[in-house]
C-alpha cells in the first residue's frame, strides 16, 4: 500500500513538474513575443522619425531656396530703380502693360485698393 500511495504521489509531482513546465514555456514564449512586438513597434517608430527628418529636411532645402530667389528678386528690383533713368522706366512700363493687359490691370486693382484703404478714414 505505500507503494502505491508512493507511486501516486511521484506521478503527483511529475503532473506538478510537467504543468510547471508547461506554464514555464509558455510564460517564456509569451516574453519573447512580447519583446518580438515591442522591437516592431521601435523599427516602425524610427522609420517614421528618419522619414519625418528628411521631409523637413527637404522642405527647409526648398523653403531657403524660395527665400535666396525672393531675395536675389528684390535685390535685383533696387539695383534696377537706382540704376535707370525714369523715361527708361516709364517705357518699360508700357511695354509690360502691352504685352500682360490683365496682369497690369489687376496690379492697378490691386494698388488702387492699397491706395484707398491707407487714406480711408478711421470713422
Amino acid at each position: 500500500m505505500t507503494e502505491s500511495i508512493t507511486g501516486a504521489a511521484v506521478k503527483k509531482v511529475r503532473k506538478i513538474s510537467d504543468a510547471v513546465s508547461d506554464v514555464t514555456e509558455s510564460g517564456t514564449d509569451i516574453g519573447r513575443h512580447a519583446a518580438e512586438k515591442i522591437e516592431s513597434i521601435r523599427e516602425t517608430v524610427a522609420g517614421t522619425i528618419d522619414e519625418t527628418s528628411s521631409a523637413l529636411l527637404s522642405s527647409g532645402k526648398q523653403i531657403s531656396e524660395m527665400a535666396d530667389v525672393a531675395a536675389q528678386t528684390i535685390q535685383d528690383g533696387a539695383d534696377y530703380v537706382r540704376e535707370t533713368d525714369l523715361r527708361v522706366m516709364g517705357a518699360d512700363a508700357k511695354r509690360l502693360v502691352k504685352r500682360y493687359p490683365l496682369a497690369a490691370v489687376a496690379v492697378g486693382l490691386g494698388l488702387g485698393f492699397l491706395l484707398a484703404w491707407s487714406l480711408r478714414r478711421n470713422d
